[in-house]
């Protein structure tokens, strides 16, 4: 019960000590822009990936699974020795 309380208690204070204002003396020269710019680049294009990569188990998820009557009223592939 403690344990929890103190935790609780800890977080609270946390937050409220990371809302604090305090001042910033901080320079931010132009080459801070283009490293948050390629940040936010590499970000979109690693989410482009992995949503290419993994495309086809999110499809599937979404799609409805044949059931065995519709799987053998399907015409069989040709062999190719026709």
């Amino acid at each position: 019960m403690y344990k929890n309380l103190f935790g609780a208690a800890l977080a609270i204070l946390a937050c409220l000590a990371a809302l604090a204002p305090t001042n910033a003396y901080a320079y931010l020269d132009p080459g801070t822009g283009s490293f948050a710019l390629q940040g936010l680049i590499a970000g979109i294009a690693g989410a482009l990936i992995a949503i290419r990569a993994y495309w086809w188990r999110v499809g599937d998820l979404f799609r409805r699974s044949k059931t065995p009557s519709e799987i053998s009223s399907e015409r069989p592939l040709p062999n190719g020795d026709a």
